[in-house]
């Protein structure tokens, strides 16, 4: 990892990632995750599935209004967490970004956020969908959000097939 990509060097409120940055995480995070990003599908529950062994989908919404973005924060920031990777799939290149957890946004159209070590994951869809990755962040969701169950994402009568990227 290059100087300036170190989490632990990069400023507070962010930076935009070079193509070179972006391609390597890209590729760590399909490694990680499976066939995800901007040459891939999209990631659960955009492709046909409602979620893994280390995942679980949320409406937006509720999961918003159980666990509102600074309460995410703080879950994130008690593991350790204090820079994150957010990866768009959609957008004009240099979408993607290095931000301090503190200034984490979670949700917006196919973003893609993680940390440096890769074990946890959040998608957010164009679906109005949050999608959790990593074991340890689903324990600490369900222990915050008793009532998490309430907020899974159910397939809409319109659901047909997986959507395709791009």
């Amino acid at each position: 990892m290059s100087e300036d990509a170190n989490p632990a060097r990069a400023g507070a409120a962010g930076r935009e990632l070079s193509p070179e940055e972006s391609a390597r995480l890209w590729a760590r995070l399909r490694q990680r995750w499976g066939p995800i990003g901007p040459s891939g599908p999209y990631w659960y529950p955009l492709n046909g599935q409602l979620g893994g062994p280390n995942a679980l989908v949320f409406r937006a919404d509720a999961f918003d209004d159980a666990l509102p973005v600074p309460v995410l924060r703080r879950i994130l920031t008690a593991h350790g967490v204090g820079r994150v990777w957010v990866l768009r799939d959609i957008g004009p290149l240099g979408t993607d970004h290095e931000v301090a957890c503190h200034a984490l946004e979670p949700y917006g159209s196919d973003a893609y956020t993680t940390a440096d070590d890769l074990d946890w994951l959040l998608y957010s869809s164009h679906e109005d969908t949050l999608a959790i990755g990593g074991a340890w962040l689903i324990v600490a969701i369900k222990e915050a959000w008793l009532r998490w169950r309430d907020g899974l994402w159910a397939v809409p009568s319109w659901w047909r097939r997986p959507h395709s990227a791009h």
